[in-house]
């Protein structure tokens, strides 16, 4: 599935081609404002700015730094480049990229690091403090660095190892073209201020605050992540006076210059100026990105990834949007050939930031028409209803994917959705199987193996007495755990596997419980003569 539970985050970094200075124009080569002419066709307040093309670079070379799940189910940060390949041997417990930077921050347990992403130079700290004072020198140039204080947890600032402001803030950011964002009280309750480096306050709020350099910040709308820059804050762009650009809200800000922002909401990227009108761009390489991409500003390039499990396509683009280079330029439709003549295709009928829905679609060679009402009602149940949310509404990440597995004729097509709210403790998932005659289109119930009334309480008489022998403290109430016409199931070799989902039957930590029933305990309940049976001990030709 896309998305990425909240902390399989994912970040992008440049590493270096043969020769690094190559890779390094400055943003005003790559990007300039054409304003209008002395005189314009159009009315000049409705004539917005444009963003020329720079020529492409030559093709650099590209790297992703993604937090997955090892097999031993631990969480470690490993570097690649646009293949796949390790570009680097050392793995890392976790890591964090540097916005506007090619740097990123990494650990291990107590240990930390910075890294130079173009040339994977790796600067060692013996604790956060020193950290703390790499960023603040070799990244953002500043002499003054915030500290933590290990008594008290609190956040204070130092200059040349002399405390200017002893331990007041619950967090401190480093300071960035001359500001930074502190915050004091609890995470969720706090007052987040923007602070000079004389540590006056000059805008404070009870929302959250986040600085994206430059003098621009955002003022977190709806929701406030303990995440600075979380992706799944919202806000609203503001100067360091708190005066509001624009009264959009946004999802994305990324400051390429004091006067050009990339922005984006849940559903596009756009450009806006520096007092935040919307800028016209003649190339769409950038903006045409789904938006569930993830996009990371190094203050040369953009960096995009869509995948951070497969990181199967990794773009690099320069500062005006302009397509340099794309470790995979051809996107093909993904289709599961099922037999001979029937083949199952993965349509992404719905892309979003948040929202990714993928549905099968079936087809048979000969006979287009086999299909058309299974297909129709996944859409009806799925996409028909759907209403597209504005962005002050949008509150959860949603998913929808499959697979398959054949079983005779009849194919097992599970569908996966997940849900996040924001701010919720935890995703909640669910799982739905359909059972799909391939000769004749047709859907089944369990009820439709038998012809027997009795069957689904019999069904619910196995279940209950394998709950019972497996672990009867794992269930709400093994006498409520029901089989019924709504009851998921799955095919295996040797009969059915039911199961339920998080919260069915059981508490979410115990995941999806499944329960075996071979066919052979089923005998005297299976009718041999149904539709069903038949296709499900049919032969295929693959």
């Amino acid at each position: 599935m896309k998305k990425y539970y909240l902390f399989l985050t994912f970040i992008l970094i440049l590493t270096s081609c043969s020769n690094p200075s190559n890779l390094q124009p400055t943003t005003e080569e790559v990007v300039t404002i054409v304003k209008e002419s002395s005189e314009p066709t159009t009315p000049p307040e409705t004539s917005p700015a444009t963003v020329e093309v720079a020529e492409p670079e030559p093709e650099p070379s590209v790297a992703a730094m993604i937090h997955m799940l090892s097999k031993d189910a631990l969480f470690k940060t490993i570097i690649v480049d646009a293949n796949g390949a390790l570009a680097l041997e050392q793995t890392f417990a976790s890591g964090d990229y540097l916005p506007g930077t090619s740097y990123a921050q990494l650990s291990n347990e107590d240990d930390y690091a910075l890294i130079d992403l173009r040339d994977l130079a790796i600067f060692p700290a013996e604790d956060l403090n020193t950290l703390y004072a790499l960023i603040a020198d070799k990244v953002y140039h500043s002499d003054i660095v915030p500290f933590k204080d290990a008594e008290s947890n609190l956040y204070g600032y130092k200059q040349d190892d002399q405390v200017l402001l002893a331990p007041t803030y619950t967090s401190a950011s480093q300071f960035i073209d001359g500001y930074a964002v502190v915050m004091t009280g609890q995470t969720y309750d706090g007052t987040s201020s923007i602070i000079d480096k004389q540590f006056n306050p000059i805008y404070s709020s009870d929302e959250g605050i986040l600085a994206f350099g430059h003098g621009f910040f955002g003022q977190v709308y709806d929701f406030n992540f303990p995440f600075n820059n979380n992706w799944y804050n919202k806000f609203i762009l503001i100067n360091a006076e708190g005066k509001p650009l624009t009264d959009e809200v946004f999802f994305e800000a990324h400051v390429i210059t004091d006067d050009l922002l990339l922005v984006g909401d849940h559903l596009k990227h756009w450009y806006i100026d520096g007092n935040g009108e919307k800028v016209v761009s003649e190339n769409t390489d950038l903006l045409s990105l789904a938006m569930n991409n993830a996009i990371y500003w190094t203050g040369d390039y953009y960096l995009s990834v869509d995948d951070p499990y497969s990181y199967s396509h990794i773009g690099l683009y320069d500062g005006s949007g302009h397509l340099l280079y794309n470790s995979n330029a051809t996107t093909l439709p993904v289709i599961d050939q099922i037999s001979d003549d029937i083949s199952l295709e993965h349509r992404t009928i719905i892309q979003e930031k948040f929202t990714t829905i993928t549905l099968p679609k079936l087809s048979a060679i000969g006979h287009p028409e086999l299909f058309d009402d299974f297909n129709q009602q996944l859409l009806d149940n799925h996409y028909t209803q759907w209403e597209i949310e504005s962005v002050e509404m949008v509150s959860s990440e949603i998913s929808l994917d499959f697979d398959s597995s054949l079983h005779g004729n009849i194919l097992d097509i599970n569908l996966y959705y997940y849900w996040y709210g924001f701010g919720a403790a935890h995703p909640n998932h669910s799982q739905e199987t359909i059972h799909v005659d391939l000769t004749t289109g047709l859907s089944y119930l369990a009820s439709d193996l038998s012809s027997r009334e009795d069957f689904y309480p019999y069904l619910t008489q196995l279940v209950q007495a394998q709950a019972s022998e497996n672990d009867p403290e794992a269930y709400w109430s093994i006498d409520e755990i029901i089989v019924d016409a709504t009851t998921q199931y799955t095919h295996t070799d040797e009969g059915l596997q039911v199961y339920y989902s998080p919260y069915d039957i059981s508490a979410y930590a115990y995941g999806y419980p499944k329960f075996d029933i071979p066919y052979t305990a089923l005998e005297g309940y299976l009718d041999l003569n149904s539709d069903y049976y038949k296709a499900l001990m049919a032969q295929v030709s693959k």
